[in-house]
């Protein structure tokens, strides 16, 4: 599994990183005016829908919302740049300039899909650009290492290119239909650490089955505040 991947939980820092998280994420705001605009026009949204979304899972904050809608803004490159650095992270620690978005996401995902005792989602993903290749051994497990976008409806994740197209079973992805700038793309956010197993591959098209191990693995933790 590719472990330069910024996998961290938090575990353990949960609070420490919730009180460091919104000067922090001030500070990367000051460095990026892009992140800055994006959040702020997110904000806005966040802002409007908010009240029609119904009743949301105990302790979710108004920064997570804002953070997944500026996950699914694709008229930004910046859900682009913040899974190249994630991917990357082990290559690059020093220059990661997403902390604070990173851990409202991780927080949000974690709080709308926590644990993996119901039935997985079967979602699905297709690219434009990606030409993926299954392990040699098919019972090696492999993680998507980024936040990787996925649909409920074929079609629309059809859009999205087919130099490799996915089926998924995800235990623990989040529904966000909800919380995204484009609901009709009925998408669900798969989380950095969730593993899979390759259970089929069509080599015309590029076609993979992903099955969920139900088991997640992370590398790091509570890296920004001196963890590992």
């Amino acid at each position: 599994m590719y472990e330069d991947a910024f996998d961290d939980q938090y575990m353990g820092c949960l609070d420490t990183m919730e009180s460091v998280a919104p000067e922090l994420l001030k500070k990367e705001r000051e460095q990026s005016p892009e992140l800055d605009k994006a959040w702020n026009n997110s904000s806005v949204t966040w802002n409007q829908t908010k009240p029609s979304l119904g009743r949301l899972p105990d302790g979710f904050r108004d920064e997570y919302g804002i953070a997944l809608l500026l996950y699914t803004y694709m008229d930004s490159p910046l859900y682009k740049e913040l899974n190249w650095a994630v991917r990357e992270y082990g290559q690059h620690p020093d220059s990661f300039r997403f902390h604070s978005w990173h851990f409202y996401l991780t927080r949000a995902l974690s709080l709308l899909r926590s644990r993996c005792d119901g039935k997985p989602w079967s979602t699905y993903r297709g690219t434009s650009k990606v030409h993926f290749e299954p392990p040699t051994d098919p019972q090696a497990p492999i993680r998507l290492s980024q936040f990787t976008s996925s649909s409920m409806d074929i079609v629309q994740a059809q859009k999205f290119g087919n130099t490799s197209f996915f089926n998924i079973s995800t235990c623990y992805g989040a529904d966000i239909e909800r919380f995204s700038h484009y609901p009709a793309q009925k998408e669900v956010l798969i989380p950095v650490d969730e593993v899979f197993y390759v259970t089929k591959y069509i080599e015309e098209g590029n076609q993979l089955v992903l099955g969920t191990t139900s088991r997640r693995c992370s590398f790091y933790n509570c890296a920004y505040l001196g963890g590992k």
